[in-house]
């Protein structure tokens, strides 16, 4: 089956983009700020694959998640991590709500200058064949990407930072099957 290479469009005065979708992963809207955001297609339910790396959120909603070469069911509260190029996506029964955070930093971004940035390196490398969270690190992650779609400005990039240094620091499990992360309390 082919894939669609899915183009990124970051808003202007912004690093990343924050997406979200009420009723299916068609209808995704781009959250500009809490009080603005503007309708854009989403590609959700076609194999597609981005540049950007993607943290999704399914808040409800089940069906079924493709993703690279693994096939596997999803419902309310399913987070993954998608890397660079890996082909994806999303069969629904039914209707789904969800929040995704897209960002790409190649080798050249300013944000590599950043000696505290180093570590994420071999977490986005992890996440080469997908990431999914579960338990605590499961449970802040959905927390954040409930904020993003309230906050702007620095408060999001802050946020933004504290999203990836939680889930590049959730302990791995289950390697061979795609990494899965988190912990079980």
């Amino acid at each position: 089956m082919p894939f669609y290479r899915e183009p990124i469009q970051i808003p202007k005065g912004h690093s990343f983009r924050v997406l979200r979708w009420q009723n299916n992963v068609r209808d995704v809207e781009q959250v500009i700020s809490p009080l603005r955001s503007v309708r854009i297609g989403g590609e959700g339910t076609h194999w597609h694959y981005h540049q950007a790396l993607e943290l999704t959120l399914f808040i409800s909603g089940e069906g079924t998640r493709f993703v690279g070469d693994r096939i596997q069911p999803f419902r309310g509260g399913d987070l993954v991590l998608l890397g660079e190029t890996l082909p994806h996506y999303w069969h629904t029964r039914g209707p789904s709500t969800g929040i995704s955070v897209q960002w790409h930093f190649p080798t050249t971004h300013p944000f590599w200058a950043l000696p505290e940035s180093e570590f994420l390196s071999t977490y986005f490398k992890a996440a080469t064949r997908g990431v999914q969270y579960t338990g605590r690190s499961a449970e802040l992650l959905r927390a954040q990407l409930h904020q993003m779609v309230e906050t702007e400005g620095l408060d999001r990039l802050g946020l933004l930072l504290r999203i990836l240094a939680t889930s590049a620091a959730a302990p791995a499990r289950s390697p061979n099957s795609g990494r899965r992360a988190g912990n079980s309390d």
